[in-house]
């Protein structure tokens, strides 16, 4: 009621509008003083409330604080970014639609993530025990691919099974994070890392 009241004292026009009525009720109606002053009353208040409603200016708004963005969320998003990049690389059919579903899976996580209460430790999280691994594995497939001829069926269909191991582990990881909100420090995928480097050392040292 009382904003009501603040906003009749400053409207201008109702203002008008009341005195024009004061004056039309008292010269020209002949109205007595105190009955001529209630018409421009009412008038004033009826053309304050509907006729000439006052807008009140909203009030200035502070800005809201810009997202902050951790080191921890950026370098988790660098190596999603760097998976879809190598994806590129990836020539085998098979191979290319399964390391294609784990990018897909490690964008999902990562949003999920950009939302989650303990962002940038859940994004710590996600890139030591799923994207670094991950990485590992992309690129140590691409480094055995670049010499096709030390490169026999038998080792791609490990690959094969390596890659959709990590798959499976990324898949798990979607689930859970989208379910539960956390992320759950699985050595899996890190372990599939090791046996690809083992397999590399391997193939290095039979060369040699």
């Amino acid at each position: 009621m009382r904003k009501i009241f603040l906003q009749l004292a400053s409207n201008i026009p109702a203002a008008l509008v009341g005195g024009m009525m004061f004056i039309v009720s008292l010269f020209f109606l002949q109205l007595s003083f105190g009955l001529s002053l209630l018409v421009a009353l009412s008038s004033y208040v009826i053309g304050g409330a509907w006729l000439f409603p006052s807008q009140t200016a909203p009030l200035p708004q502070a800005n809201a604080p810009a997202k902050i963005t951790r080191p921890e969320v950026s370098e988790a998003e660098y190596q999603v970014v760097t998976l879809k990049t190598l994806l590129l690389q990836i020539h085998d059919l098979e191979i290319y639609q399964t390391a294609d579903h784990i990018c897909n899976a490690a964008q999902q996580i990562f949003d999920a993530i950009k939302t989650s209460e303990a962002a940038a430790k859940t994004a710590q999280q996600f890139s030591v025990y799923a994207l670094a691994p991950t990485l590992k594995i992309f690129k140590k497939y691409l480094a055995m691919i670049s010499e096709p001829t030390h490169f026999d069926s038998g080792r791609l269909a490990r690959l094969r099974l390596i890659f959709d191991s990590v798959r499976l582990a990324f898949d798990k990881q979607r689930d859970n994070m989208l379910r539960e909100k956390q992320f759950s420090l699985d050595l899996e995928i890190a372990a599939l890392a090791e046996t690809l480097e083992s397999d590399l050392h391997d193939d290095l040292s039979a060369r040699g």
